[in-house]
């Protein structure tokens, strides 16, 4: 149960640095201990955190 718990607050936080990355432009920021790497393309948006994808938005 511990595990889990602390499994959600990582991916919390992960998303949290993520969302702060984009809003201020960033392509890799490190907060708390958590880094994540936004790439920018024409066909959308995707984000990395330890070498796995946490977000990926495509355009229409």
């Amino acid at each position: 149960m511990r595990l889990n718990q602390e499994s959600l607050h990582h991916q919390r936080e992960e998303r949290e640095t993520a969302l702060i990355a984009l809003q201020t432009g960033q392509t890799r920021l490190n907060l708390n201990g958590i880094e994540v790497e936004v790439q920018r393309s024409e066909e959308g948006v995707r984000i990395q955190s330890e070498g796995k994808e946490i977000l990926h938005v495509l355009k229409k």
